[in-house]
């Protein structure tokens, strides 16, 4: 589902209703717990695989030399931890710790993170009771985007609308400038008169649709009466 506007999807979010087809459904927003850099090469948080020191590269799978032997019937195995996963599984306890021991220090420090970056705090990482502290952002970058975002925007508008040139004479100047605007008036008139046919269709087609999905709803209820009906019978 797309939404036209950031204001939209922020108040369906707040209310947890999204009207649909005629019926209310309850939503649940969904936050993202934070992923970690895995090297591919010897499946450790924390670098990438240009940065490993390994000798070997391992097979997430078991756990050994990716190059030695066949790994086609393996058995899956951690071998950090020896449970019955891969090595790159969030489920194994020591990327859990790495993740855990991350978010705490990005608590500590929210500077380190990129004023367009959100980070989701896992439950285990929160307080006892703290609903509201679900996501952490660098808050003095983000304030310092805002503004200097609001100041760009008021120098734009300084030079929204262009000087127009002095009329040295009161005549054919004058004229040409009524023609101009005559014009620009009647585009204006036109483009309006084309939206708001487009938007007369697209409410009948709305209507429409919404009348079928009540004539369909109907129908069903009635069905779920006769056959209610009918068993008690």
């Amino acid at each position: 589902m797309d939404f036209t506007s950031k204001e939209e999807y922020e108040k369906i979010r707040d209310d947890r209703v999204l009207p649909l087809n005629g019926l209310y459904h309850d939503v649940e927003e969904f936050l993202q717990p934070p992923r970690l850099l895995i090297c591919s090469k010897c499946t450790e948080p924390g670098h990438t695989r240009k940065y490993c020191t390994w000798d070997y590269e391992v097979r997430c799978r078991c756990g050994e030399n990716r190059t030695k032997g066949d790994h086609q019937e393996c058995t899956i195995k951690c071998f950090r931890c020896s449970d019955a996963h891969r090595s790159n599984d969030y489920r194994c306890p020591h990327l859990k710790e790495y993740r855990y021991n991350l978010v705490i220090e990005l608590k500590k420090r929210p500077d380190l993170l990129p004023p367009n970056v959100q980070l989701f705090i896992l439950t285990d990482c929160r307080k006892n009771g703290d609903r509201t502290g679900k996501v952490l952002y660098n808050k003095s970058a983000r304030n310092q985007h805002q503004q200097y975002s609001q100041q760009i925007h008021c120098y734009n508008d300084l030079n929204e609308w262009p000087e127009l040139p002095r009329l040295m004479t009161i005549g054919s100047q004058y004229h040409q400038y009524d023609i101009k605007f005559t014009e620009e008036v009647k585009r204006i008139q036109l483009d309006f008169d084309k939206i708001k046919n487009d938007y007369v269709l697209r409410m009948k087609e709305f209507e429409l649709k919404q009348q079928e999905n009540i004539q369909r709803l109907n129908a069903q209820l009635n069905l779920i009466h006769i056959q209610t009906k009918t068993q008690t019978k």
